[in-house]
């Protein structure tokens, strides 16, 4: 047998039957998983797959066992990139133990692999199985939920540029509240629109941490962070578009004048902090700071259609609308949305 296994536990504040909805109700995977939404009626010897918002499989595989509300074992086949598809399928074992009243002690084991394959590597390089044990804690630990829980009053918001002096305060930010309520993205550390998409898949949160801080250091980091009473609650990846790579392999993204663009690409807002206008006092200020850079617009890319926050990342349509901007170009998924920059 294989001795390549990736093992993790975590008690959580929630009953079996909730951490078992946890795991197989769609629209609570969607939360939690990628924005991936588990098929319904899993049973065993049946196919399923986690799909994104177009019906798309991500993930695939067969249901070995279903033991409601105690145990889940299925076959998995990651399918997203061409790089995962040829690799054998692997085994994902969910087990679910109640410890005292409303509490449970939930593991997950990832067994099966042949080899160390590209899907192997995948789980290696950014914690897979205990990030998604984090995750699912988000929508089923009562704690848990408690502490990310949106706050019902803040503090004047105060958005500051990037520079270098702000480095520590970007970490912590996204070492911590960034992705709490997100945790499978939380290796990200806004790199992915600067790597090429090619090499995105076998980048590691360390390598993303490590370069984006010496991309920081080095003043060629561009962004915006919001602060709440001196705490970094909200960023904006804003900066000129020939430095987002990782656009440039969807061919509705591709810009034909990348000298006179500044895009905006990201908002990350810390789950308390969130509709609270923390996102447009950022998309207002990344706009000044395009136009003071010299670009003649500033172009952005939401989703025409979001299930979760964590879907918005590129903010939401209609904050661009209300801003002044107007739809450059229609895709499938995305509006391309730009305004002219009055120049400073």
């Amino acid at each position: 047998m294989s001795d390549l296994v990736f093992r993790a536990e975590l008690e959580m504040a929630a009953t079996p039957e909730q951490v078992w909805e946890g795991l197989t109700n769609p629209a609570l995977t969607q939360r939690y998983y990628f924005g991936l939404a588990i098929d319904t009626g899993l049973q065993p010897g049946k196919e399923y797959a986690y799909r994104g918002t177009n019906g798309e499989a991500a993930q695939s595989g067969t249901v070995l066992e279903v033991e409601a509300p105690r145990r889940l074992r299925l076959t998995s086949t990651v399918v997203f990139g061409p790089e995962f598809r040829e690799d054998p399928p692997h085994q994902v074992t969910w087990e679910i133990e109640p410890i005292t009243e409303g509490r449970s002690r939930v593991r997950v084991t990832v067994d099966g692999f042949a080899s160390e394959t590209a899907t192997y590597r995948l789980y290696a390089q950014n914690g897979g199985v205990v990030n998604e044990l984090r995750g699912l804690s988000t929508v089923v630990d009562r704690d848990v939920m408690a502490q990310l829980a949106r706050l019902d009053n803040v503090g004047a918001v105060v958005v500051r540029e990037l520079t270098p002096d702000m480095v520590d305060d970007f970490l912590s930010f996204f070492d911590g509240d960034a992705f709490a309520d997100n945790p499978g993205w939380a290796s990200c550390y806004c790199m992915e629109k600067h790597v090429a998409a090619e090499e995105w898949s076998r980048r590691t949160g360390a390598d993303n941490r490590r370069d984006q801080e010496a991309r920081i250091r080095s003043g060629t980091g561009r962004g915006l962070l919001a602060y709440v009473d001196g705490r970094p609650v909200g960023w904006c990846n804003a900066g000129p578009r020939r430095s987002m790579i990782g656009h440039d392999h969807l061919p509705d993204l591709r810009t034909e004048d990348p000298e006179r663009v500044g895009a905006i690409v990201c908002f990350v807002i810390a789950s308390q902090y969130r509709r609270h206008g923390v996102a447009r006092q950022l998309l207002d200020a990344a706009c000044n700071s395009l136009a003071r850079q010299g670009f003649a617009f500033a172009e952005a890319y939401p989703a025409k259609r979001a299930e979760t926050d964590a879907h918005e990342y590129r903010g939401p349509l209609q904050m661009y609308l209300d801003a002044g901007f107007e739809t450059f170009r229609d895709t499938p998924r995305w509006a391309v949305v730009r305004k002219a920059l009055a120049q400073a």
